[in-house]
Order: C-alpha cells, then structure tokens, then sequence
C-alpha cells in the first residue's frame, strides 16, 4: 500500500512503500498476520496542517472506522489495537497537544521557522542560481526562497526514509508568522535506528542479584546511603526503575524484550526523540544530485533555515498538583492519588523541582526517564556531591565553635587585646610614606582573634580531614555511578559507540579504512591534529597569562594609585584612599572579567570548532578544559596572591632601602602588605565575598534571568490579541474563549531556547565550587557549610529552569561526567599541596611551634613580642601626630642594624652589638623556621598522598553485587554462544541425516523421485546405487539416530545477552540494508557523499 502527502502545490509526495512479505517487520504475539501499519485518512476538507493523507504504516485488513470532533479517521489491521494501548497506558497524554491532528500519532520532534513569504519581485531581481560554490544562503535565488526550498527539501527526506511529517501554524506567533514541523516515526523506522545505534533495551525474566558482602554493605552505609521516602506504593513505581538486564537491541530478537507486545511504551519518549534526532542529525538537505555537504538539523539551524527543533515537554497543568504535599504524598493520606492521571513532568514538578521538596532525594530514575541519561548523571552527581557535604559541613561547624570558646584563652590574642600586655606599649610602623601614621598594636585585637579563629591547630587536623574527604567522595561518586549506570544501561557505553559528529563528517575530506570497522571513513591526520592542538593551547595560554599580567597590574595600580591619593591636596581622598582604590579598582576589575569572560568563552568555542573533533565527547571535552584553564585562573589568582605572594617581599618598613646609614631616607613606593596579625583573615575574607557573594548572585540570575528572557519574548508579540504563556504559570492561562486550543507547540516555543552546552555552566560552577572548598578549607572551614547551603537550592533551582523555563532538552546518553571527573580529581590532589603550603607558610602555625617547643617555657607566653622586629621612627618621614615615638615595630624575623643598637642600646632586642649590620637581615630563626616550613610540607603532602592513594584502592570502584550481575551477564552471554552454536550444528547434522536417511531408501537429495526410473535412477548424480555406500550410510544412521531439535532453553526464556547466528545481518549489514534504499540519510560509519 502507499501513502501521499498532498502540499500546497497540489503535488503529490509518493512515501515509501511497505513490504508485507518483509520479514524484519516486527509481530507481536497474537497479531503475526498483521503487519504493524495502518492508514489514517483525513477526510476533513481544511485543518492546520499540510498533510491530508500519512503513511503511517499499512495493512489490509479489514477496516473500521471512527469518529472525532476534528477528523473521521480510518483504521485498519493493527492499528485498531493501538488506542486502547493508548488508554491503558502509565500517563494519559493530551491528544490536542501532544499528538498529530489525527489524535493518534504521538508527536516526537518539533522544528520551528519563521515563515518568511517571498514575493516574485524579490525572485525576479536575485533568480540567479548559484552552484559549485559554499552554501551562502542564495543558491535558489533570494535569501527566503533558498530557506524555503530547503526547508521543502528536508522535510521530503524525511518523509523518504520512513519518517512522518506534518505542519501547522502556530496561534500565538500568527503575526511573526511562525509555523512548526511534527515529526512522528512508526514503530518499524524506530526499531531499525535503535538497532543501528545498539540501544541497549531491557530483556524479559532478568535476575536481581543482592548479595553484598560486609565492607560492600559498610561503604554503602557510609558513602551511599539512600533513604526512604513516604511515597505510596503507585508513585514508588513511577518514581524507580528495578537493575535489570539489558541487551542491545535486535529486531528479530524483539520478543525477548520487556514491553513487546505494546508498541506504544516499547520506546520510552526520550530514546524516541534520541532515536530521531540522529536521524535529524544525518539527513541531507540538497537535492540527491548536488555535490555539497549539507547535512544536518543542527546546520540548518546556524543558517537560520529553522529557528529550533526540540522534543515536546509533556503537559503541565498545575492546577492539578496544587494540592497539599501530605494529601497526595503521605502513604496514610485517604485521598486517592491517582497517577495514570498525573505526568511525569508534573510528578518532577511538584516533587523534585519545588523548594519544599528540598528534604527529598531525587527521584534520579524519573529523571532519567524523561531527560535522557546525560542530565540524569548530572543531578545524580549533583545530588551525590551535595549529600557528602554534610559531614564536612558539621565537622567545619564544631572546629568553628571549638575555636571560638578557645579563643578567650589564646595568649598571643590575649597579649595584643590585654591593657598590661604588649598591645598596649608597641606601635606599628606605618606602611607608607608622609601620610599613612604609626598606630598601637593594640588596634588590631579583632584582627588578632580573627586570626586565631581560623589559624588554630584544629583546622591544620580539619585540613587533613577535607583532603581524604575529597578522596572518599571521587570514590564514592565512583561506586554510585556505577550503580545507576548499570540500571540506566550506560556502564559499558565506549567511545567507539558513539557516531560522529555531522561537522566532522563534512569538513573533512581525508578518508582512511577504519581498522576497526574496515570501512572507509573520514580521518583526522595526526600531524594537522598535532598542529590544530598546538595554535588552540597556544592561544589558550595567551588569554591565560593575559589574565595572569591583569591581576598583576591590578595589584601595582592599587599601589601607585593608593600612594598618589596619599599624597593628595584633597583631605577628602587622604582619609579614604584605601576605600577609593577599592571601590575603583573592584570595579575595573569586574567589568575586565566579564569582558574578558564572554570574549573567552566565545573564543574557546571558536576553537574546538576548528579543532574539528570526532565525536561529540571530545568536543565536550576540549572545550570543558579551555573554559576551565582559563576560570581558574580568573578565580582564584587574587587568592594565591594574598595566599602566597602579599607581604613576602618588603617586610622591611623602608622596602628599597635595607640599610639605615642614610637619617634622610624615605619611603618609596613597595608592593602591600599584610596585617601585623598576618594576611590569613584577608584570605578568610576574600575567599568567604568571593564564594559566597558568586553563590549568591549566581543563584539570582539563575533564577530570575530565564523568567525574565521569556517575559522579554512575550513582549513582541503584544501586537496580537492573544498573549504568549509567560513562563512557569503556562499551564495557568485560561483557555481562550475561542476555538482554538492551546498547543503544547506555543507553549513551549514560548520557553527558553536551550543553547548547545546547556549542563556546562551547570558544572563549572560546581567544579569552581568544589575548588572552593577543598583548596581553601585551613583558610576557611565554613566553607562546606556555605556550599552544602547553596547546593541545597541550586538542585531545586536547576530543576526548576529544565521543567518550566526551558525548552525540553534533546535526551542525550553519556556515560559518565566526562572530562570533569578528571579535573575533580586534579583539584582534590593540587588541594593537598595547596592546604600545606597554607599552614607551613600563610599561618603562623609553624613559628608557632618553633617558639613552643625551642624559645618558651611550654607556651606561647611572649610570642608577639618574638615575632615583630624593631626598626627606628625617626627615620620615617611622615607627618604624625605620634611625636615621641623612637621605635616601631613591623612583622617579620629581623635582626636590627649596628646603628639601631647604638642608637637605642637601652632597649632588650635579643640582639648584641656582634651579631649586628649595617641592613636589616634575617636572623637565624628566619633560617630554622624556614626548614620547618619545607619539612611540614614534605612530610604533610607525603602522609596524606599516601592515605589518599591508600583509600583508592581499598575501596573499589564498582560494588560487589554489580560485578556479581556483570559476571552473570558474561556467564549467559557464553552460554548462550555455545549453546547457539550446538543448535546450528545439531540442525546442520541432521538435516544431513535425514539427506543420507533419503538417500538409503533411494530418494534423491532433492527429495524428487523419480517413478519412472526406479529400478536404475535412484541415487544421486543418475549413478547406479553402490551397494558398499548402502552399508555406511546403515551404519551411520544406527549409530546416530535422527532426533528433534530442541532450541536451548536459555535461549527460548530470553535470559542472556543474545548473540546473532552467523547468517544474520550483522551491524554493517543492517547500516547497508538501511541506507542502500536511498540517499536521504548520510551514512553512520563512512563521510557524507560529496
């Protein structure tokens, strides 16, 4: 039977015709005379869209007829048993909505355009057509009429390799003209692609395997415990998906899998829109004879042919889950919830992507289900990420709270606070010249308790604690990924599985034999990658020190400009010069950041698309590590600088200038320095604005910026009557008083467009996150706390932005968390050096015990007054009110010059005249403190590495009971080999048996006998019958008697991973069978035919 497509132009589109006698048609169980088709008539004389009369697969059968509001459809054969699949399936869909105008065919992708009418003056000035060169958008004359054709041309592809098309126009957009294109794929075009693309489906009778063993059942506890949600019985269900077994897909095979019988929820609606969305990707949109590569939905879309293409989302009413969470929830709740009414993106609404529902895990499996397997790992992560940070979180809290009660007993706090300690005696040397004024120890008592709050020998213990937590939570993450991808069918998802990216396929023209598959395909080779590689780093490490040079100019026009407001006329800018130069430099340096952001990220894109990766991975890959080069170092370069760098260089009061020889000598400009305290309350300080301050603006442009790009959308289209849903309250607009009803077409073509790295800021933000606190924790050991807050919302938020303001994503598959797993990795590692080198160098933990244990008595009685040096005031020319101040004191391990000690050899420096020079040198404890510095570093990144690697490979990496399942699968997949293997033989040797058994009674091999001459033709060849061969063949028959042959058992209960026999098509055959019929679809494994 056939099928037509009547356009506008009254041509008719002959569909591709079905074979009934084709045996790779699909039967399900009674219904094997039947082939899977129907034929659907519209028989309404106008409607909304262009096609009257589908293929949507044939039968000829006997036909029956029904009747709706919008058509009269006839239905034949198999597809009279497809309604009430329909109605008995898990969610009832709205037919206006999600369906074709035929309220039968679900719709599985939608491509939007812009209808953009041409004239035939504008076809008259510009009817050139131009050919031989790169697509520039006017090959069919203008610029519209080129989109229109191949928009035309597209669609007919589609149409030709089993897909069914229809168009509508859109009741929202009618002034902008937009108008959508639903497409629909039968069962037996979804069948072939998700052979083709090996979608591993789960197989019918699997076993569950729960054995776990002590240390498994303890890790899990720890690492992974899941608890239990108050969920009825139906929504549980719904909610989870039970470990099975799962076998890549094979269409003879089909009966072995879970859902057979059912066509309609064989495939779940994500794979469906998968599983057309590569045929998106791969179909032409030239003419078969042109010589250009234009191939793919994602190239039309660049080019403007279509301004999107997304799968739809389900409905979402909310004035069905408006109700109490309890009543609807809560298993003692008397009300009955009933869920075949509810779906699933209204389920993920109200109890996942709700702010109530924060205390809630995940509901990971429906996740899944309707997002595809790459955001589900996303939120699985996020959400595995989130619930590790409680312990951390309590851990920083009561180190915190320890600290704080300790605080009252701190001496060397206590010396600079107390009014008989040496807070009040000692003043501090001004750190600029004329302007800046000696002040009194004293002022800095918050400073000091500050400092003491967070530079204390409980957060040196919390810092080795976070580095093995970072260890404990990659793996963990590890086993836990392990788990949900089993159950999701992605553990052994390769590489090689993947198809090639339609960009690479088309830009590049070097072909080579693949080694693996013996076909010819497109190559990459190794030089021009080498080359490609070596301009993109090259250009990446520009921007980077580019970045780098920035900080550094930031911090020297601090200086300079800091030291010419002191230097001012103005009293105005001479009291507030550190708060101008703040203000002004901040600000130069937020607007250099974003400029310079936007700018990179741009570029970073620019080049992986140069680089021309193969797959899609690896250009996710690529891209993920330019972006995250570049943001690290744009986070966290103020935070090694105050880290490891501010103060180190001029402790001396007159920096240039180490000698005292000269009584007129003055200050020059120097680098900043520190508190006397030390510089760990400015890195707590800036890494606490810094985290928290991005947190918390992030989470606000997060929240509002979506809502606000879909209410600055609606704005356009005021000028028509009707008004484009706003947002998250869609599904809250009354219906209009017209007709017309709502389509999910306009309500989601009314949400945000989803850009092509929609999870990447989603990730670096929690990357960075995570590099918060983990490199910084001695600094800042609330950090986890602020973190675990953030994330906490940031679930629900995400959650929120992919139910209700963005477009739904294409469901990808991925493995795992690709290239980020390794960075995570490279952090939790650099923390290790970074935290030591912290507490050896930033903190004054070190001096500390130097003076403990080599220069007290057994405490740190004295210890302030140790650490600061002397230096002369009368050398400093200022203008201060302080005029009898001879001696000042600055931070450092200084032995005062010869002249210091003439001058005032009254005063107890520790020093004598022998050990004195003419400049200001390190004493000897500099020296020893120093090599305890280098040795804690050493023996601190030693021991802990050492853990860290211990706590690798203690714990494994993939739970007992998932090896036990994968150790199953192999054993069946073996056995079902072997077993395959005794049938075909067993089949072979008796089919010869039987030949022999025929040919002793003297029938010939054919199975033809011939009556006429019996007594001297019957044997084979017309030879006369040798009496010898009569015995062995006798023989033989004796000593092997002909019996049934029975197909293994494992085989017929569909138990194992099913292995093809011989003579079945194997991959590249069924790639052959698939693409040979036309030349609509690009191949899966050789480079588009140029």
């Amino acid at each position: 039977m056939k099928g037509t497509n009547n356009n506008k132009d009254g041509s008719n589109i002959r569909l591709n015709q079905l074979d009934e006698t084709n045996p790779s048609v699909p039967l399900f169980g009674q219904e094997a005379k039947y082939n899977d088709t129907c034929i659907v008539k519209n028989k309404k004389s106008s409607g909304s869209g262009n096609i009257a009369t589908y293929q949507y697969d044939l039968s000829t059968s006997s036909s029956e007829e029904f009747i709706t509001s919008d058509n009269n459809i006839e239905l034949t054969g198999f597809a009279m048993q497809r309604l009430p699949n329909l109605e008995k399936s898990k969610i009832s869909w709205s037919k206006e909505s999600c369906f074709f105008s035929d309220g039968i065919r679900i719709i599985d992708y939608v491509l939007a355009y812009e209808d953009d009418k041409f004239t035939e003056a504008e076809n008259d000035n510009d009817n050139s057509i131009i050919t031989g060169e790169k697509e520039t958008g006017r090959e069919y004359g203008s610029i519209k009429k080129t989109k229109s054709v191949k928009r035309k041309i597209f669609q007919q592809n589609l149409m030709n390799i089993g897909l069914e098309v229809e168009e509508i126009e859109s009741h929202f957009y009618a002034a902008n003209r937009i108008k959508f294109v639903l497409i629909h794929a039968p069962f037996h075009v979804l069948c072939k692609q998700a052979e083709i693309l090996k979608l591993k489906m789960p197989v019918i009778h699997s076993e569950d395997i729960n054995r776990v063993n002590f240390f498994d059942g303890w890790l899990d506890t720890w690492l992974i415990k899941k608890f239990k949600t108050s969920l009825k019985p139906e929504l549980e269900k719904r909610f989870e998906i039970k470990p099975k077994f799962r076998s890549p897909f094979i269409e003879e095979r089909i009966e072995c899998f879970e859902n057979c019988h059912d066509p309609d929820n064989f495939f779940p609606r994500a794979e469906r829109s998968r599983l057309v969305y590569d045929l998106l990707l791969r179909t032409k949109y030239s003419q078969e004879n042109s010589d250009k590569c234009q191939i793919g939905i994602e190239r039309m879309i660049s080019r403007g042919i279509y301004d999107d293409a997304f799968p739809l989302h389900e409905p979402l009413r909310l004035d069905k889950i408006n109700f109490s969470l309890k009543e609807s929830l809560d298993k003692n709740s008397k009300k009955k919830f009933d869920d075949a009414e509810t779906t699933d993106r209204e389920l993920l609404y109200k109890y996942w992507a709700s702010l109530y529902s924060f205390w809630r895990l995940q509901p990971l499996d429906l996740i899944k289900r309707y997002f595809g397997t790459k955001i589900g790992i996303y939120f699985a992560w996020l959400g595995y990420y989130t619930k590790t940070l409680v312990w951390p979180s309590m851990i920083g809290i009561i180190v915190v709270i320890i600290a704080g009660f300790t605080a009252i007993n701190d001496i060397p706090s206590n010396d600079v606070c107390g009014s008989d300690g040496i807070g009040s005696k000692v003043y501090l040397c001004p750190t600029c010249e004329k302007y800046c004024n000696f002040q009194l120890l004293g002022n800095n008592c918050v400073y000091a308790k500050l400092t003491y709050m967070f530079d204390n020998y409980y957060t040196v213990f919390f810092a080795v604690v976070m580095c093995l937590w970072g260890t404990l939570f990659l793996e963990g993450w590890k086993r836990f990924h392990s788990e949900i991808a089993y159950k999701w069918g992605m553990l052994d998802f390769e590489v090689e599985d993947e198809t090639m990216r339609p960009d690479f396929q088309s830009k590049i023209k070097t072909k080579r034999i693949n080694p693996v598959s013996k076909e010819e395909e497109p190559w990459l080779p190794t030089k021009e990658k080498v080359f490609r590689w070596f301009c993109s780093g090259m250009t990446v490490l520009f921007f980077v020190f580019l970045v780098i040079a920035f900080a550094v100019g930031v911090i020297i026009y601090r200086v300079s400009f800091t030291f010419s407001l002191y230097g001012s006329d103005n009293e105005f800018y001479r009291n507030n010069a550190i708060v101008i130069t703040a203000l002004l430099t901040g600000f130069i340096n937020v607007c250099f950041i974003m400029a310079l952001n936007r700018c990179y990220n741009w570029l970073a894109f620019k080049l992986t698309v140069w680089e021309c990766p193969r797959t899609q991975s690896d250009f996710d890959n690529s891209y993920t590590l330019k972006v995250f080069l570049f943001q690290f170092v744009n986070y966290y370069t103020s935070l090694f600088y105050i880290a490891f760098f501010k103060g180190r260089f001029n402790s001396v009061p007159n920096a240039l200038d180490k000698t005292d020889n000269d009584a007129t000598s003055t200050f020059r400009p120097s680098l900043e320095q520190c508190d006397p305290s030390g510089c760990m309350v400015e890195l707590v300080i800036q890494l606490g604005t810094i985290m928290i301050g991005k947190q918390m603006f992030t989470a606000i442009i997060e929240r509002l910026l979506p809502k606000f790009w879909i209410w600055f959308a609606s704005l356009k289209n005021r000028s028509t009557k009707k008004k484009v849903p706003n947002g998250i309250l869609q599904n809250n607009i009354e219906e209009p008083k017209i007709e017309t009803k709502i389509n999910q077409c306009d309500l989601d073509y009314s949400l945000n467009q989803v850009h092509q790295q929609y999870l990447f800021d989603e990730y670096l933000e929690m990357v960075i996150q995570f590099g918060f606190v983990t490199l910084f924790v001695t600094a800042f050991p609330l950090a986890p706390v602020f973190a675990l807050l953030n994330n906490i919302i940031e679930v629900r938020i995400d959650a929120q932005k992919f139910i209700s303001t963005f477009r739904r994503p294409m469901p990808a598959h991925a493995k795992n968390i690709g290239v980020w797993e390794g960075i995570l990795s490279g952090i939790s590692y650099t923390a290790v050096l970074v935290n030591a080198c912290i507490i050896a160098f930033t903190s004054d933990f070190i001096p500390k015990l130097y003076y403990l244990f080599f220069k007290s008595q057994g405490d740190l009685q004295g210890y302030m007054n140790y650490s600061l040096s002397y230096f002369d005031a009368s050398l400093i020319n200022n203008q201060t009110k302080f005029n009898d101040v001879h001696i000042c004191r600055f931070r450092g391990f200084y032995k005062p010059t010869c002249k210091f000690l003439e001058k005032y050899g009254n005063v107890d420096t520790g020093y004598s005249y022998k050990e004195c020079s003419n400049e200001y040198n390190v004493n000897d404890d500099w020296w020893k403190i120093m090599v305890m510095r280098c040795a804690f570093v050493l023996i601190f990144e030693h021991f802990v590495f050492a853990l860290k690697v211990l706590i690798a490979y203690i714990i494994p990496d993939i739970p007992t009971k998932i090896v036990y399942q994968i150790q199953r699968e192999r054993h069946l997949s073996r056995k079902a080999m072997l077993n395959q293997h005794d049938y075909n033989f067993n089949k072979r040797k008796n089919k010869l048996y039987k030949k022999l058994a025929k040919l002793k009674h003297g029938v010939s091999v054919t199975g033809s006998l011939d009556h006429k001459n019996n007594s001297s033709n019957n044997n084979i060849n017309g030879k006369p019958r040798d009496p010898e061969m009569s015995k062995e063949v006798e023989k033989i028959l004796v000593e092997n008697p002909v019996g049934p042959v029975e197909r293994p058992e494992n085989i017929t209960n569909c138990t194992e991973i099913f292995i093809p026999d011989s003579s079945e098509n194997l991959p590249g055959a069924i790639r052959n069978r698939y693409t040979s019929s036309n030349n609509s679809l690009s191949s899966y494994s050789t480079a588009v035919d140029d």
